[in-house]
């Protein structure tokens, strides 16, 4: 009986044990949930199962998480497709392009011949001889006989005094690549040159008075997106201007000799070109084609880049002026070549149409004060003038007039006609005259290898005082400053185009070889100093 009554007695207990335990068990199951518990005791496999099973069973939840994935997917799709759309315009085909900046590098000493650097300002006459070649007796022996002494692979630059032309003078030594890019300021006391070498590739200034040179600019040729604009020195030489390659456009940039007061002139995302200073530097007359093309950035609204792209054959005359750095323009006609000033207020200019260059194009000039302009040559009858050259006043201009026959024509200002020079045919763009300092004398030759007659000296009155035989033929002639010689280019008969550069007086006579003895291609420079 107490057996039974103990067991009986017991059962409570015993029921309220294992509901204890029960409970302990469930509890027991929560540190396996927290990662960062890893001190907690290993629960044995019985209690991972239920407690894995409680934790299913308190996340309703979960079952949520499937029905959320399918909903970003649509989503997803319209930006996958948006990358196609923009991949036209990535801006990698066009990199910005760095500001243009003054070298200033690759300085040398250059030694400079006592005889140039104590002559600075007097008159030389300049050449540069490219590709000189050794006489035969300076190289007797050192070659097999009848083969051509080797080249020098130089462009030498030398001077002349015209008061003794036998005696040349070296300046310095270029790459022969360099050629006839070389050009002196006016007072003779620089010069700036191109110099084709790779990576020290530029334009290049020596100064004669120090002996120093220097990298002014690391262009890659002197015609920027395919249009020749060579430098050109302001009449005082404190500057050299030149058109620069912005990466999208061209801008006309000036700086002074020793790298200072470096600006960018025209600053317009069009094309600017062919600068020409004005005799007494107060402005500096330009060509642009930014009424046509207000822009060549890619992208640009009203852009006219393209690929294939080509630059402008012309534009209109725009003025710039140094005293208040405003630009305007003078025509809207449509220049086919660089202006030229006849005196401080006028300039010349040969005008025709965009895209056919040789059509009815006129010699016309402009009034930079009041803007009108003033034509000098016809256009009917398909007359086209070319090659003017205006006597020093102003009132006076000869040209080459040419339609189904070629003509020497002399007009005044006005348009006037003074003299019809028929006596002398000259090939179509082969003619260049000059007229002495004082405007008395006139001289005629061909251009450019085209030399049909010897020297042409005329008289205030167009009658020809000299004559020379076509021995040497004269090309490009120049006077002096002073007035008291003539250069010239020519070609002797019979040598089958080796160029000289020659002499004469003010009358056409007397005239000296002063390149004869030297070898390889000779390229005038004319008259430096006393400017």
């Amino acid at each position: 009986m107490i057996k039974y009554c103990s067991r009986v007695l017991l059962l409570p207990l015993c029921l309220l044990l294992i509901t204890s335990l029960a409970c302990n068990l469930g509890t027991a199951t929560l540190p396996t949930l927290t990662p960062t518990n890893t001190e907690s005791p290993t629960p044995n496999p019985t209690e991972v199962a239920e407690g894995t099973a409680t934790a299913i069973a308190l996340l309703p939840t979960d079952t949520l998480l499937p029905t959320d994935t399918p909903t970003p997917e649509p989503s997803l799709t319209p930006t996958e497709t948006l990358p196609p759309t923009v991949t036209p315009t990535a801006t990698p085909t066009f990199p910005p392009t760095p500001a243009v900046a003054v070298a200033m590098d690759n300085y040398q000493t250059v030694t400079i011949a006592d005889e140039v650097q104590g002559n600075i300002g007097n008159l030389w006459l300049s050449f540069v001889n490219v590709n000189d070649r050794a006489s035969a007796t300076a190289i007797a022996g050192s070659v097999t006989p009848g083969t051509p002494p080797p080249s020098s692979n130089l462009a030498s630059v030398y001077v002349v005094s015209p008061n003794f032309p036998n005696n040349r003078i070296k300046v310095l030594d270029l790459p022969a690549s360099t050629d006839a890019n070389v050009y002196w300021s006016p007072n003779g006391a620089y010069i700036a040159y191109y110099l084709e070498s790779g990576s020290k590739s530029g334009l290049y200034l020596l100064s004669l008075e120090v002996g120093y040179e220097i990298r002014l600019f690391t262009v890659e040729n002197l015609s920027p997106r395919g249009i020749f604009s060579p430098p050109v020195w302001s009449p005082d030489s404190r500057q050299i201007t030149l058109a620069l390659n912005t990466g999208t456009d061209l801008d006309i940039y000036s700086v002074g000799p020793d790298a200072n007061n470096f600006r960018n002139l025209t600053q317009n995302p069009a094309y600017d070109f062919w600068p020409s200073w004005s005799p007494d530097g107060q402005f500096m007359a330009f060509v642009s084609d930014r009424a046509f093309c207000k822009t060549w950035v890619p992208n640009e609204p009203d852009t006219c880049y393209a690929p294939d792209a080509a630059p402008p054959d012309g534009g209109n005359l725009y003025l710039y002026s140094v005293a208040t750095g405003e630009t305007r323009l003078l025509s809207d006609e449509w220049l086919t070549a660089a202006p030229t000033w006849i005196t401080n207020s006028r300039i010349s200019f040969i005008a025709g149409e965009r895209g056919e260059l040789l059509a009815n194009s006129a010699l016309k000039w402009i009034d930079v004060n009041s803007g009108i302009t003033t034509p000098i040559s016809p256009t009917d009858n398909g007359i086209s003038a070319f090659d003017p050259s205006w006597s020093p006043d102003g009132s006076k201009v000869v040209y080459q007039e040419a339609g189904t026959e070629t003509a020497v024509v002399v007009r005044d200002a006005a348009g006037l006609e003074l003299a019809r020079l028929t006596d002398f045919t000259f090939p179509r763009f082969g003619f260049s005259g000059a007229w002495s300092p004082d405007g008395l004398r006139l001289v005629l030759a061909g251009r450019g290898g085209q030399c049909p007659y010897g020297l042409i000296v005329l008289n205030a009155a167009f009658e020809s005082i000299y004559r020379a035989q076509p021995r040497p033929g004269a090309c490009d002639p120049v006077w002096s400053p002073d007035g008291r010689y003539i250069a010239f280019s020519g070609i002797m008969p019979g040598e089958d185009g080796v160029f000289n550069v020659y002499m004469s007086s003010p009358s056409g006579g007397g005239t000296r070889n002063i390149t004869g003895a030297l070898g390889g291609q000779i390229r005038p420079l004319w008259w430096v100093g006393l400017q």
